[in-house]
């Protein structure tokens, strides 16, 4: 009788948490995930992984509890989120009425000489993106591969660009690095224009290898949780932003 009792509570206990799990999920909805192993000069690579929704964007590590950042596609803000501090770093996107004006000598040049084998069933291009005749990156894109994952990045390297022309001025120009301000401020999207990235290179010498690209059914509601609680911090100078709790929640596409 106390084995049946026993076996009783344990069934109970198992039901109880399906159906909890149950209540608190979302609906799925197909996302594009892609996974890159990104290295930056002799150390040891590391995993980035980016989610992509027509209204939000996810980068994380693969780890629980380290953190991610979300890039809400609708009005272009960017939330750093830090687990292990509890804080939420909120960069609202800049407003700009001027272009920003490239250097003159700034340019991409595609390489023809080599061939790489067909991802997805498309060739994958080389291009360089030189500022004179100084490779400032250069990597291998394809065509045509995960649109809206390429529209996304697009998106967040713009967003990202904008704020680091906020203070590009306020850098002395001995510590200014050329490359650096091409590949972050003037030309963010360069290589993202000519598809999606295989395999890119920088000046610094920082490596992002695509080692996967799937259509997934996942979540919004999880990968995009914006949790509660959290010490909000924004960029020197802005005005503190909206409740972060206030943000509209990911809609499932169309």
């Amino acid at each position: 009788m106390q084995i049946l009792k026993r076996l009783v509570s344990l069934w109970l206990m198992v039901v109880t948490g399906l159906l909890s799990g149950l209540a608190n999920a979302g609906n799925p909805i197909q996302l594009e995930r892609l996974t890159y192993e990104v290295q930056e000069g002799d150390r040891a690579p590391l995993i980035t992984r980016i989610w992509v929704s027509p209204e939000m964007m996810r980068k994380d590590d693969g780890e629980e509890g380290s953190g991610y950042v979300l890039f809400d596609r609708r009005d272009k803000t960017v939330y750093s989120i830090n687990l292990e501090e509890h804080t939420v770093l909120i960069v609202p996107l800049v407003r700009m009425d001027d272009q920003v004006s490239q250097p003159a000598n700034l340019n991409l040049r595609q390489l023809k000489g080599e061939q790489a084998p067909e991802v997805g069933g498309r060739q994958p291009e080389h291009w360089q993106l030189r500022l004179g005749e100084q490779v400032c990156q250069e990597g291998w894109a394809v065509p045509g591969l995960m649109p809206e994952s390429i529209a996304a990045m697009s998106e967040y390297r713009e967003a990202l660009a904008r704020q680091h022309l906020l203070t590009l001025d306020q850098i002395p120009e001995a510590y200014r690095d050329l490359c650096d301000d091409v590949v972050q401020v003037f030309a963010p999207t360069a290589l993202l224009q000519k598809g999606l990235p295989l395999r890119t290179w920088d000046a610094k010498g920082v490596v992002w290898r695509l080692k996967d690209y799937q259509r997934v059914d996942a979540d919004p509601k999880t990968l995009f949780e914006r949790p509660e609680n959290l010490e909000v911090m924004t960029m020197p100078g802005q005005p503190m932003p909206e409740p972060f709790t206030e943000i509209p929640d990911a809609a499932p596409a169309q």
